[in-house]
């Protein structure tokens, strides 16, 4: 059962305005009534706005961070029980080229990179209930200089491939002869993914010590990609 629109209005008017509410309203109630692909055409054929209109609130700047805290807040937290944050990456798989974002991203599903687009995300978890709560998400788009870096290295394998079939003694593998020892330099990678996660678990932290200050959250769960020096930085940073 849904809160009634009026709750909404009351709890999301520093956020939204009356109208956005109503149509923010309209797309929760459409997501029950669409048995086959949701997109937003099919959205506009279950409600009273009109695909115009639906876009126009799709292109919105919103603080959606806000809301999903509010929204908890409201009707979902509990002082007395137990939260850890929980993060992880979803790739979605697309066609074509004109989605934002899209690349080549690992799918843990079918194990193996896919083309698609990759979303960071972070939740809260009740341990006593085990029930999640997505607080944030942000897509996860590779730099032009990664972009290039993978071509070049695509180009390397290529080219090495092609000496061997010509006949070609392969290179060299590992270090030199009389090579020296060297200087482990410090782990600061900067990629796609841990962009991602420093902005989706900061702007978490600062608007949930802001919204929500009498909830503590001690622990932060997440697979081994997330178990490096790295993503410790930024946690404990």
């Amino acid at each position: 059962m849904f809160p009634t629109i009026s709750s909404f209005q009351v709890l999301l008017e520093t956020t939204l305005t009356s109208s956005n509410i109503g149509i923010l309203y309209c797309l929760i109630s459409s997501f029950f009534c669409v048995r086959f692909q949701v997109n937003t055409r099919i959205f506009s054929r279950y409600n009273k706005y009109s695909i115009s209109i639906l876009f126009r609130f799709l292109s919105c700047e919103i603080d959606w961070l806000s809301i999903r805290i509010l929204l908890f807040m409201r009707w979902s937290f509990e002082s007395q029980r137990t939260y850890i944050f929980a993060t992880d990456e979803t790739v979605e798989k697309k066609s074509g080229k004109c989605s934002y974002g899209l690349s080549k991203f690992y799918s843990s599903s079918i194990e193996k990179p896919v083309a698609g687009i990759c979303f960071s995300s972070l939740s809260l978890i009740d341990v006593e209930s085990a029930t999640s709560f997505m607080i944030h998400t942000i897509q996860v788009v590779h730099s032009q200089a990664y972009k290039l870096r993978i071509a070049k290295q695509k180009a390397q394998r290529k080219a090495a491939k092609e000496r061997l079939q010509n006949g070609a003694k392969p290179l060299q593998r590992g270090r030199k002869k009389g090579g020296k020892n060297k200087m482990k330099e410090s782990l600061s990678v900067d990629n796609a993914s841990s962009r991602a996660f420093r902005s989706v678990f900061t702007s978490a932290v600062v608007a949930l010590s802001s919204l929500l200050p009498a909830l503590e959250v001690k622990h932060i769960v997440g697979d081994t990609a997330y178990g490096n020096e790295n993503y410790l930085n930024i946690i404990s940073g």
